[in-house]
């Protein structure tokens, strides 16, 4: 019994360990060419300097809180190209996407910030201005 704290202290240290890898590897994207992506497009879309990937999941719940604002910020600007990726995997796999929710805003063909986890509605709106 005299181990379980132990025990426990280093279970905890792993899922830190496990979370800031996940976080640092998304980070280590920024500034970076983004991979081809022209097949997620639309035409409008296609013109466009500026984009912002959303890639999320169904099963994920901060996802389930986010969607409905990306994709109300996607019809009013036309600028959110919305990923499923349990429906359709190979997007995040050339982005590198590894967690849900993250958000990828291009410019350029070059990938100028990501965002892992769960934002608010104004952070959302400053990723696709600023």
């Amino acid at each position: 019994m005299d181990y379980l704290p132990y025990i426990l202290l280093a279970v905890v240290g792993f899922v830190v360990a496990m979370q800031l890898r996940l976080y640092f590897s998304a980070k280590r994207a920024q500034g970076k060419p983004a991979p081809d992506f022209v097949d997620l497009l639309n035409d409008n879309q296609r013109e466009m300097p500026v984009l912002l990937f959303y890639f999320h999941s169904e099963y994920c719940g901060p996802c389930r809180r986010m969607t409905p604002a990306v994709e109300q910020l996607a019809t009013q600007t036309g600028a959110v190209i919305v990923v499923d990726v349990g429906h359709n995997p190979e997007p995040a796999l050339r982005f590198g996407v590894r967690v849900t929710p993250t958000m990828m805003r291009v410019s350029n063909g070059i990938i100028e910030k990501v965002v892992v986890g769960e934002v608010g509605d104004e952070k959302l709106k400053q990723l696709l201005v600023s």
